[in-house]
């Protein structure tokens, strides 16, 4: 009984070994070569397809052009019609346009009110009823600055001076004549209007409570009453 089961054993490890073939390998690839360049044989008859189609179209579009132009023959340099040159276009010159009081003091943190020559001003701080005191002449003026003659940029610092010298005096209210500008390029006082600039938009504007053009009697639209603080 023995040996029967040895018998047995050597039987199944016999079956354990088993060979692979040697030229499988071999096979895979000549399989993958094989269908790489079916794969470009196909792609060069698909190229010479589309080059052929697109060769007989050129040949049928060159056909039809020449039965189309058949018996036509080109223009003598005698009846040609050569182009008129273009004509050069004259530039249009505009006119900068010119600002009005409004436009170029709306931005500053005064409420400045404009109507014609006569303009008030009050810092947004303020009550309301100074400026209309001011309007009617109720502060009566402690000195005052005549720029008649001088140009803006002389003007400008006269201004300043005499600002900063009437708040060290402890003047409440005071009086600038600039003119009515009568004469100016588009009708605009260059002085006015930068004493009004100054007034509101420069470092002075923390020292005025209030502005207003005068009264006839100190002068009219020609001068301003100006308000100082303490």
């Amino acid at each position: 009984m023995s040996k029967k089961k040895k018998s047995t054993s050597k039987s199944k490890k016999k079956k354990k070994f088993s060979h692979s073939n040697p030229f499988s390998k071999h096979q895979n690839i000549l399989e993958k070569a094989v269908e790489n360049n079916e794969e470009k044989i196909r792609k060069e008859k698909e190229q010479e397809t589309e080059k052929t189609a697109r060769e007989k179209r050129e040949r049928e579009e060159k056909d039809f052009l020449n039965r189309y132009l058949e018996g036509v023959k080109p223009l003598d340099k005698q009846n040609r019609l050569e182009p008129s040159p273009a004509k050069k276009r004259t530039p249009v010159k505009t006119e900068p346009k010119q600002e009005t009081f409004e436009e170029l003091f709306s931005s500053s943190f005064f409420d400045i009110e404009f109507l014609d020559e006569y303009v008030y001003g009050l810092n947004r701080s303020v009550n309301r009823r100074v400026l209309t005191k001011l309007k009617k002449g109720d502060y009566s003026y402690q000195a005052h600055l005549d720029l008649h003659g001088y140009i803006w940029e002389d003007a400008r610092e006269l201004i300043i001076n005499f600002i900063n010298r009437s708040r060290r005096q402890n003047q409440r209210c005071i009086l600038i004549v600039h003119g009515r500008g009568l004469h100016s390029p588009n009708s605009v006082p260059k002085l006015k209007k930068g004493l009004i600039n100054l007034l509101t938009r420069s470092s002075l504007s923390k020292k005025i409570l209030a502005f207003a053009t005068a009264l006839p009697v100190d002068g009219g639209p020609g001068a301003m009453y100006i308000l100082l603080k303490r």
